[in-house]
């Protein structure tokens, strides 16, 4: 039976084909991008798709957010740079990067009244990978 971290990483490459999990260095920018890239695609298709629909107060928040999917975290990317991730550290970031692709295939179907949910889902994930590259 394959273990939850071989089924995370099973689920996210299947939505990104060139997703390389957290190998090394290289691997590790290139996953959190490209994970990044996924989520904040979605996010600002969600926001074309309803195209006035939203509060003004929730179109500002969803604008952050794919902000933030737009530029990587640079506390985040130091704590990447030449870390000697122990094997649990790469699973729960693998485990998060899950969370976000499926924060994305959310935001394809997420209502107006939706929204700020979604967006409080995203931000705190984002705070806890974090935490979990800081170790």
């Amino acid at each position: 039976m394959p273990t939850a971290a071989a089924e995370d990483l099973t689920f996210v490459q299947s939505r990104l084909a060139d997703y390389v999990a957290y190998d090394d260095e290289d691997a590790r920018h290139a996953s959190d991008a490209r994970v990044r890239a996924y989520l904040g695609v979605a996010l600002a298709a969600a926001r074309d798709r309803m195209d006035g629909a939203m509060p003004a107060v929730a179109r500002e928040a969803l604008e952050r957010t794919i902000l933030r999917c737009a530029f990587g975290n640079q506390t985040f990317v130091r704590h990447l740079d030449h870390a000697d991730l122990p094997a649990g550290a790469v699973a729960a970031l693998i485990a998060s990067d899950r969370r976000l692709v499926q924060y994305a295939e959310r935001a394809r179907e997420v209502a107006s009244s939706g929204v700020p949910s979604l967006v409080d889902d995203v931000d705190r994930e984002f705070v806890e990978r974090l935490a979990l590259a800081a170790g």
